[in-house]
């Protein structure tokens, strides 16, 4: 039998929280993009052996630090 389901109503309460959630995904996603393609950067054009990443989160901003040992 196929797995059980909870619904939720669609209120504009809840589809408010769905469109916050997907953008937050969204924006995630794209700081793991931007931090992979910078780290391949480093490693590829500078020929770093050694990265460092600092990433800070607030509410309104992300903040993100690549310090990397090459040319």
């Amino acid at each position: 039998s196929p797995p059980e389901t909870a619904l939720l109503p669609a209120t504009p309460e809840a589809i408010g929280l769905a469109k916050r959630t997907v953008a937050v995904m969204k924006q995630n996603i794209a700081v793991a993009l931007i931090t992979v393609e910078a780290v391949t950067n480093a490693v590829k054009h500078g020929q770093a052996t050694s990265v460092n990443l600092f990433l800070q989160v607030e509410a309104q901003a992300y903040d993100l630090v690549i310090l990397d040992d090459g040319q």
